[in-house]
């Protein structure tokens, strides 16, 4: 159930994609194919698996001490708990991929002799990975006056940073 959950938060993105540190797709990736294998998965199940999958030696800490370190710290008690995190993984999944179509476009934009096509091409795939994300990106500033506003509280001083 929880996997089906992530799978379903993921929408559509392999699960594995949407962790960042290499560890984490490792245990991921171990996780799926015990799901996809219909085995259960248990510390030590994912544990052997991971073995199977780990590019080297030197998962840090060893998978069943990883495992039980992410259940300590983990808030997931209910489904709803894994696809609300997982939701947040596939958030984080396209801010990455904005931030790398942006310095793609910062590349071709300073090339000597840039391409207007390939920028306009590069900037069409920008807004369309921005709107498949839930939340709308907002300013520093909106963040703030949000974060204002939620608290009852205001900044009493305002000083311009100059950027805009």
């Amino acid at each position: 159930v929880w996997w089906r959950k992530v799978e379903q938060a993921a929408e559509g993105v392999p699960v594995v994609d949407l962790f960042f540190d290499p560890d984490h797709r490792t245990v991921a990736k171990a996780i799926t194919a015990l799901y996809n294998n219909n085995t259960p998965i248990t510390a030590a199940t994912v544990n052997d698996e991971v073995l199977l999958f780990r590019e080297s030696s030197n998962l840090v800490p060893s998978p069943s001490r990883y495992l039980a370190a992410l259940q300590a710290q983990a808030s997931l008690r209910s489904p709803d708990d894994v696809s609300a995190a997982a939701k947040k993984l596939v958030e984080k999944y396209h801010l990455r991929a904005i931030i790398d179509r942006l310095r793609q476009a910062v590349r071709i934009a300073t090339e000597e002799q840039p391409n207007p096509n390939e920028l306009s091409s590069t900037l069409r795939v920008i807004a369309t990975e921005q709107s498949m994300m839930t939340t709308d990106i907002k300013t520093f500033g909106e963040i703030i006056e949000h974060q204002e506003a939620t608290a009852g509280m205001a900044v009493s001083v305002r000083a311009s940073s100059g950027i805009t």
